[in-house]
């Protein structure tokens, strides 16, 4: 039983009979805490869907109202990764003639832009608008936490302290 369940909810998930072509992003809510999809769709508008990448809360693929920023993106995925430090973002945009998009772009932004001064906030170019199978990418790295850095100088200076000893002892030795 618990497999024909599974296999009913695949295949409402990938049916395009089970939705109209235009209507193809409003998936029911009761089928998507199991297919994966973080849903912030808004019944009453056209929702897009769109994938997150990278260094950041939640990633996966998102089905989000049509009008979405990249603002509005990194509060639906719960903000910046609390173990890493993101440097910057990337969205890709693949080639789309339906969009209107003849080419596949890349669009790039330095995420302290978006902390550091005030006109980055308001200059919309820093808050695009997302389109349909966008892919937002927030790229960086680790966060060295103080913990890890008392725990590299207590290993230095376990070994300083053990070539130290050695050195004692061995001195001792020769004489």
């Amino acid at each position: 039983m618990k497999s024909l369940t599974t296999f009913l909810i695949i295949f409402l998930l990938f049916s395009s009979s089970s939705f109209p072509q235009d209507d193809k992003y409003k998936v029911p809510e009761e089928v998507l805490p199991l297919s994966g999809i973080h849903y912030f769709g808004a019944k009453d508008k056209f929702n897009i869907e769109v994938s997150v990448w990278g260094l950041i809360a939640k990633t996966g693929r998102f089905i989000v109202p049509k009008g979405t920023t990249l603002f509005d993106i990194i509060s639906f995925a719960g903000g910046p990764d609390a173990d890493n430090q993101i440097e910057e973002i990337r969205i890709v945009r693949l080639k789309n003639d339906s969009l209107n998009i003849f080419k596949d772009e890349i669009l790039s932004f330095k995420y302290e832009d978006f902390l550091i001064e005030d006109k980055h906030l308001t200059n919309i170019k820093n808050n695009p608008e997302l389109l349909p199978g966008d892919i937002a990418i927030f790229l960086g790295s680790k966060k060295i936490t103080s913990r890890e850095i008392w725990t590299f100088v207590l290993q230095i200076t376990t070994v300083l302290i053990s070539l130290a000893s050695l050195t004692v002892v061995i001195l001792r030795y020769n004489r």
